[in-house]
């Protein structure tokens, strides 16, 4: 491949030097893992089988394939010793031909490789059109979307039926093209997805545009397959590695904003480029308001304008007066269930346009929430329910009785997707958001600009706890700020022993203790401590285990492992492989990692995926499955079905890290602890505070007691607070 100091300027004129083929199986000879070998024969071309080795099945005998490869010699010796040489086909892209005859269309939607389609299906379609098979193939063809006419055909159905379709017919020489460039099975369908027929033209004019909105692309992809015919200090690549870098650092720090000192020399670290080229870049984007620059920082434009969105969206709302008067509001058998500073709380988010909630466990925030759901029915009030993730909307339901979703479903909120917030009806009445220490910058902003002008809003949060994931500190800047009416509770009302003990003594900065109810377990090793954690579980089979880190002893991936065969006996060898993520070893060595996804198995989501009507964090039980291409997993009381690409959305879920455990809760939880990066006071009081009645910490007891000194949240650079100082 050409390195960015040689231009190959032919890449400009070829589309592929794949060899594409449409051919049919005749023979499948073996299929090894995901590689499938068989023989073939190339339609309409009078010439012998031959021999095909792919990395796209299962492959079955009659099917029609579309392939884009390279003519091989596969040299093998036999069990006397002599050696062969065979001529194959090795086939860098694969897929189902788009179906030519309705027995094509029978054996295209019964391969397992059609995403939610299957035997039954199939059948269902064939009944409706009875005998009218060319009625079928042509609607199925050119109007897919009359099939949701059909029981049991659902737009998810239509929609994986249309990417198949697409895939097998006119695009083998763009999925060719971008399987030469590097592009995975995976990028490439999103390659297509998002810029359509034309990708390649697209990527040739700039592979580094729009690389941030790009499901599963990025840098690495964009830099290699613009190595072909770029140069190193190309503008584009430049531009590129500007935006990567300055995304990355502020996704990793939490920032909203870099000094500008900083971002050139991590943008330089990245492109191996001087400081001069990069700087030169950087006024360049200024100037084109993609980046924001005030005096030695500098923004991601997105970031800055969703500062000030937020900002502006308070003190739009704090301008507004409700309507509602203290006369309106029924006390009735309401007061009695409430402390003073709760009815103040219930007060305060009728009176107030956009009020705070905040407490830590146990101070009685589910009580007034309850309190207030029902003042608001009697005032004939709308109450919605919300939360950033769906494992804290369950808990949010499961707490009040009140119905509770995600903050992207209720607001359709696509990530990567420019909406126009007034594309969107607009939620009313009271609105009530749980988990705001999980919202970042980009979230809250959108959320706010979902809801209607005349909600009133309560955010509901506990500002000990970890912040967002994603750039930002909301909750922080929010009390810092101090715009907001906010009520504060205080009074632990449950579980006054070990955990509400240990919680407030975090809160304030001291060690904890070794108390009943949140023990301190230490141990001399990881190992130790994984042995420690395996026979704990084995005594709390519904455990949450906890962990700071994906990889090393008591990472998350050697754990999950290991809980597996215990909480899931009998199972091994019965169900789905797939890539894992990498992890390093005690060496340093990056290894891939491998996991299977069982027959009752518990899985988390790791990725929003709207289409499916799933988001990160949620938590479900695998109930049936199809090896190797889909699993359904039951998900709050619903049964959807990942297949094909979309089972990389599914991680094991038998342990979590840290930050993936905001809005859930246990009985009891248990955390492995030594020495990390991640450690840090809102850490640790995240993870015991996930604990309902027992929590045990084993490990390193001086890397627990000695990570409460360390505020993460405080380290975090934004301009919120600034913004919101402005609107004043």
């Amino acid at each position: 491949m050409p390195n960015h100091t040689k231009v190959d300027t032919s890449m400009t004129t070829k589309i592929s030097t794949l060899e594409q083929r449409k051919v049919r199986v005749i023979n499948v000879q073996r299929i090894v893992g995901t590689m499938n070998i068989y023989t073939a024969k190339e339609e309409g071309v009078l010439l012998p089988p031959f021999t095909v080795k792919q990395f796209e099945g299962p492959v079955r005998a009659q099917q029609l394939w579309t392939l884009a490869g390279k003519q091989a010699v596969n040299t093998w010796t036999d069990k006397w010793g002599t050696q062969h040489n065979d001529d194959q086909f090795v086939a860098q892209f694969a897929a189902l031909a788009a179906p030519e005859t309705v027995r094509d269309l029978e054996a295209f939607l019964t391969s397992g490789l059609v995403a939610g389609w299957n035997w039954h299906s199939a059948m269902a379609l064939n009944t409706h059109y009875k005998a009218a098979g060319s009625t079928m193939l042509d609607v199925c063809a050119n109007r897919p979307h009359e099939l949701a006419q059909i029981d049991g055909i659902t737009p998810e159905m239509i929609a994986s039926l249309q990417d198949a379709w697409r895939r097998g017919s006119g695009l083998a020489a763009t999925f060719g093209q971008l399987a030469e460039w590097g592009c995975t099975s995976r990028q490439s369908e999103s390659l297509v997805k998002y810029y359509g027929a034309d990708v390649v033209e697209r990527l040739r004019e700039n592979p580094y545009a729009d690389m941030l909105q790009i499901a599963y692309y990025g840098w690495k992809t964009a830099d290699a397959i613009g190595r072909w015919w770029i140069a190193a200090d190309d503008p584009r690549r430049v531009a590129g590695g500007l935006e990567t870098a300055i995304h990355e650092t502020t996704w990793q720090a939490g920032h909203t904003w870099l000094y500008e000192g900083q971002a050139v020399v991590k943008a330089c670290e990245l492109l191996c480029l001087p400081q001069s080229t990069v700087q030169a870049q950087v006024d360049a984007a200024v100037a084109d308001s993609q980046l924001i620059r005030v005096q030695d920082r500098i923004w991601p434009e997105s970031l800055f304008v969703a500062e000030r969105m937020i900002a502006a969206q308070i003190e739009q709302r704090m301008a507004r007066h409700t309507g509602t008067t203290l006369c309106d509001i029924p006390r009735g058998s309401f007061y009695g269930e409430c402390s003073g500073e709760q009815w103040d709380a219930v007060i305060m988010a009728l009176l107030e346009p956009i009020s705070l909630l905040t407490g830590g466990p146990g101070t009685g925030k589910t009580t007034t929430l309850k309190t207030l759901i029902a003042v608001a029915h009697d005032c004939q009030l709308a109450v919605t329910l919300m939360a950033p993730t769906g494992k804290a909307a369950a808990r949010m339901t499961e707490a009040t009785g009140h119905p509770a979703s995600t903050i992207h479903s209720r607001l359709k909120i696509v990530p990567g997707n420019g909406s126009k917030p007034d594309s969107i009806e607009p939620v009313t009445g009271l609105v009530i958001v749980d988990e705001i220490s999980m919202l970042d910058t980009s979230l809250a902003a959108a959320m706010l600009s979902r809801i209607s002008p005349a909600a009133q809003i309560l955010l509901v949060g506990d500002p000990d706890q970890l912040p967002s994931v994603g750039p930002g500190a909301v909750l922080r800047d929010l009390l810092v700020a101090d715009r907001i009416p906010r009520v504060h509770l205080d009074r632990v009302y449950r579980n006054e022993a070990g955990i509400a003990v240990n919680a407030a003594r975090m809160r304030a900065g001291d060690t904890i203790l070794d108390l009943p109810d949140c023990e301190i377990i230490p141990s001399g090793s990881p190992d130790m401590a994984l042995e420690q954690v395996l026979a704990t579980v084995g005594n709390h089979r519904d455990a949450l285990v906890l962990t700071p880190t994906n990889d090393g002893p008591c990472g998350r991936y050697a754990l999950n492992s290991l809980l597996q065969p215990i909480l899931n006996p009998g199972m091994a060898g019965r169900g789905i492989k797939q890539y894992a993520g990498s992890a390093k070893d005690e060496d340093g060595t990056l290894q891939k990692r491998e996991e299977e996804l069982c027959l009752g198995d518990r899985v988390m989501v790791i990725r929003n995926h709207t289409e499916l009507g799933v988001f990160n964090g949620q938590v479900g039980t695998v109930v049936d499955l199809m090896v190797p291409r889909s699993l359904d997993v039951e998900i709050d009381g619903e049964i959807i079905t990942f297949a094909g690409e979309d089972r990389r959305l599914l991680s094991l879920a038998y342990a979590i890290t840290g930050h993936k455990a905001q809005g859930s809760e246990a009985p009891t939880v248990i955390v492995p602890v030594f020495p990390s990066r991640v450690l840090s006071r809102e850490w640790l009081y995240t993870v015991v505070t996930r604990a309902r009645e027992r929590c045990y910490l084993i490990g390193d007891v001086q890397a627990i007691q000695s990570c409460i000194k360390v505020r993460r949240s405080q380290e975090r650079r934004t301009g919120l607070v600034e913004a919101i100082a402005r609107t004043m």
